[in-house]
């Protein structure tokens, strides 16, 4: 099981900030939570769904940013570690099908 936090789940499949919310708003919003002016490399985390290992690192993400956490069934799905965060954080790029997904 993967952890994924989010503003607020719609109830469809989870995609990434780009396919969302359109890439130049995506890479925008990353610039502005992340604090940096890095487009090249917001424009790649944007196409990055993030997860944590355990839920425990979700509920602090969403401590500090708020949102609503996920459970994601990682069975058939294949996660990659990113070490930008300072820890590894796992990505996988979308969609995630509802069928993976429940709210915790």
């Amino acid at each position: 099981m993967k952890y994924h936090v989010t503003k607020k789940w719609d109830g469809e499949n989870l995609e990434c900030a780009a396919d969302y919310m359109g890439e130049d708003e995506a890479i925008d919003m990353f610039c502005e939570k992340w604090g940096t002016e890095d487009g090249a490399f917001a424009g790649d985390q944007v196409h990055k769904i993030f997860a944590y290992n355990t839920i425990a690192e979700a509920k602090e993400h969403q401590k500090d940013w708020g949102g609503q956490i996920l459970a994601i069934n990682d069975e058939f799905l294949e996660f990659d570690e990113d070490w930008t965060e300072g820890h590894p954080v796992l990505y996988t790029r979308g969609p995630i099908e509802t069928e993976y997904i429940t709210v915790v």
